[in-house]
């Protein structure tokens, strides 16, 4: 079976590359995990080259749930297994079995015990006891990631089928690409295709990109040692294993021993060798980058991408994959390694953050969910028609009455307004016998102004 293509590969037309959908089966009981379910299915739909397997799309068909389901495995590549605190009938260990038979890369997470409810837990002691047996299985024989909510879930699946995709298409792919077992052009196209590079490693990608450099006028690839040195130059002229270093420019003219071209020969081999150098250096703690993942959901746990995400420490977040990546280096972070990553939906008035602390993982995932702003506070007068201040009235913002305030001397009043700044809100003001005042105004620092009118 064909590799598949990561979610940073550019699958357009233009890159002419066959792409392999991936199937990945997740498996999990029914009843007490359909959030969770819902939330790796919408992460899984934007990765363009895997495809989410499971119940949900079985259909009707004439065999027994359970034969179904094991038909399913045997036509996925990846097994995802999502443990709560349920039993059920058996069918999620026996896929897991089938998996293993198999011998499918298996990604196993248990949600937390603190955060299963009663009602997402066996109701007898026999199941109950079947699955500890069975997560102590997992436990031996697999690394278990745990999570809290279906959010973090899809985070942490994601992340994972990346560094997966990583390791068992692009990696081998580029290690082929180097070693010049990949045709120039296969080579060309999936570079030209890379658009996000984190998890690489730079000295195999700058490698890659050395064999397939020698193309077109002006470009140049250096071979060999430096007593039998290969240069191409224009459209793919080559030179192999020539004893006297001669040297075959784009129009085949050949001059042989002439100092200058062999002089240029050394110079660039020794750019060449300096550079990969350099980047060897980079992807092996030279200059060691944070990559933070972070995913943004809204206030149900959907992720959302209609976001803007920022961090404490600058820097622009980048889109990958299910959501955006931070690049720190790490000789920036902050002495006690602090980050703070930020979201805002300004359209919809939804904020959130998330700390994180910078320590031995170079490549940690979060995820940011978006609450309502209700930050903002209304400040303002209450007048008569005759423009004079009035004391004594009741100030309130609509559906939040009980926390009405009275207007000191002055007519000044401030109250929380429930809302972000620049969002509409209903404010009332009241004073028995001189009348009511209600206006629509923007929270924050804009003063409002309430004139009482009688009727």
């Amino acid at each position: 079976m064909n590799a598949p293509f990561p979610p940073y590969i550019d699958v357009s037309k233009e890159a002419t590359l066959s792409i392999e959908i991936v199937p990945i089966f997740v498996s999990s009981t029914w009843l007490d995990l359909q959030p969770e379910r819902q939330a790796v299915e919408t992460a899984l739909q934007r990765l363009r080259e895997v495809k989410f397997n499971g119940m949900e799309y079985f259909g009707s068909r004439d065999e027994t749930t359970r034969g179904t389901s094991l038909a399913e495995v045997d036509h996925s590549r990846v097994y995802v297994g999502i443990i709560g605190g349920r039993y059920g009938s058996g069918i999620t260990e026996d896929e897991y079995r089938r998996a293993r038979t198999l011998k499918l890369p298996c990604f196993i997470y248990f949600k937390r015990e603190a955060d299963i409810p009663a009602s997402g837990r066996d109701a007898t002691p026999e199941a109950a006891a079947k699955l500890a047996a069975f997560k102590a299985d997992l436990q031996r024989n697999h690394i278990i990631t745990e999570f809290a909510s279906p959010a973090e879930l899809a985070t942490k699946v994601t992340a994972d089928l990346h560094r997966w995709l990583v390791d068992q298409y692009l990696t081998p792919k580029l290690t082929q690409a180097a070693q010049h077992e990949l045709p120039r052009e296969q080579a060309r196209a999936l570079l030209a295709a890379i658009k996000d590079e984190s998890g690489l490693n730079p000295a195999l990608l700058s490698a890659a990109r050395n064999v397939v450099t020698a193309s077109g006028a002006g470009s140049v690839a250096i071979g060999g040692n430096v007593q039998n040195s290969t240069i191409i130059t224009g459209d793919n002229h080559n030179t192999n294993n020539r004893p006297t270093g001669d040297v075959i420019y784009g129009n085949k003219t050949v001059i042989h021993k002439s100092p200058l071209p062999l002089a240029l020969a050394l110079i660039a081999a020794a750019l060449v060798i300096g550079l990969s150098a350099y980047a060897y250096w980079r992807g092996n703690g030279g200059e060691e980058l944070y990559r933070v993942r972070v995913t943004v959901t809204n206030p149900q746990g959907v992720p959302t991408e209609e976001a803007k995400v920022w961090s404490s420490l600058g820097g622009e977040a980048k889109k990958v994959a299910g959501g955006w990546q931070f690049d720190i280096p790490a000789a920036s972070k902050p002495q006690d390694g602090k980050l703070t990553i930020f979201a805002s939906f300004e359209n919809a008035f939804l904020t959130g953050q998330t700390d994180l602390t910078l320590d031995k993982d170079f490549n940690p995932a979060l995820t940011i969910k978006l609450t309502r702003d209700t930050s903002a506070r209304l400040r303002g007068q209450v007048t008569d028609a005759q423009g004079r201040a009035v004391a004594g009235a009741r100030v309130f913002i609509v559906g939040y009455e009980a926390e009405t305030i009275t207007t000191a001397t002055g007519g000044n009043f401030e109250l929380p307004a429930h809302a972000a700044v620049g969002q509409y809100v209903e404010v009332v003001a009241e004073k028995p016998g001189q009348g009511v005042g209600r206006l629509n105004h923007q929270a924050g620092d804009v003063p409002v102004r309430l004139v009482l009118r009688k009727d």
